[in-house]
């Protein structure tokens, strides 16, 4: 199973916390200079578009009330009759996951260099200590379940044309 919820987070700069926490199911606040949101555990494996729903929630500029029937109509297949709430106007936590990824932005465009590898080698090692070398042209395939470890050995492609 994916946390889609701890992926975002991650990607965002966010701190995830989830707790057991029937009655204030999300909450969002910035420590440190760090945001952080917390989350009830049934969100820990939740659907995609529930996760991004959440965060949209607190850091998007659509409507806020679509965002939240969506993660409302989750939580209402997972809690029965319980009555939760959420606790949503936090511009400074907002503001603080928007200043991190505008500075993502900056570090990406600073280097934004990709580089391409060519592999040099391939070496399969299976449980018995059995090793093969592969041709470039030859594909690895996991048919053998021995498979114990790969050993890839790369050089930076040269992608300019020469003239």
């Amino acid at each position: 199973m994916i946390d889609y919820l701890k992926f975002i987070c991650d990607s965002l700069g966010i701190q995830l916390f989830y707790n057991n926490n029937k009655a204030l199911v999300l909450s969002t606040d910035v420590k440190n200079d760090v945001p952080i949101l917390r989350a009830n555990k049934t969100f820990e494996f939740c659907p995609e578009s529930v996760a991004k729903a959440i965060i949209n929630y607190y850091i998007g500029e659509e409507d806020k009330n679509a965002e939240e029937e969506k993660f409302t109509e989750y939580l209402n297949g997972s809690f029965n009759s319980v009555t939760f709430e959420t606790y949503s106007d936090d511009s400074y936590f907002k503001n603080k996951v928007i200043k991190n990824l505008n500075k993502e932005k900056v570090k990406m465009n600073e280097d934004s260099s990709l580089v391409e590898y060519e592999i040099v080698t391939l070496v399969s090692k299976d449980y018995f200590g059995n090793k093969k070398q592969y041709t470039k042209e030859e594909p690895l395939t996991l048919s053998n379940s021995n498979l114990l470890e790969v050993e890839v050995n790369i050089k930076p492609l040269d992608t300019y044309e020469r003239r």
